[in-house]
């Protein structure tokens, strides 16, 4: 995706879901939602958590990652972090809610 385009400091939030998946969004992109959001926009982003280590964009720790490293450098707190219940693996997701800095 080409974030070039979209307005630094423009929106109030992001919303998405499934985005990162198999060949999907890269790790790159919530920078870019740090960005294009207005200061105390907020970022809700569910996905499946099969993909934290299956998906080599993802696994090993790089997704995670890269989520810390922008707390830690005060870009953004993490708000919500909840799990749901499903048995089947294949289909439990997680879903984070942050708000920028």
């Amino acid at each position: 995706m080409h974030w070039s385009f979209w307005r630094t400091d423009s929106y109030d939030a992001v919303v998405c879901v499934g985005g990162f998946s198999k060949n999907h969004l890269p790790i790159s992109t919530f920078s870019e939602w740090v960005r294009i959001l207005k200061p105390g926009g907020y970022v809700i982003n569910s996905f499946r958590l099969k993909w934290l280590t299956v998906e080599p964009m993802y696994n090993e720790g790089k997704m995670l990652a890269e989520l810390e490293r922008l707390e830690k450098e005060g870009k953004w707190k993490c708000i919500s972090r909840e799990e749901d219940n499903e048995k089947e693996e294949d289909k439990r997701f997680v879903k984070y809610i942050h708000q920028v800095v």
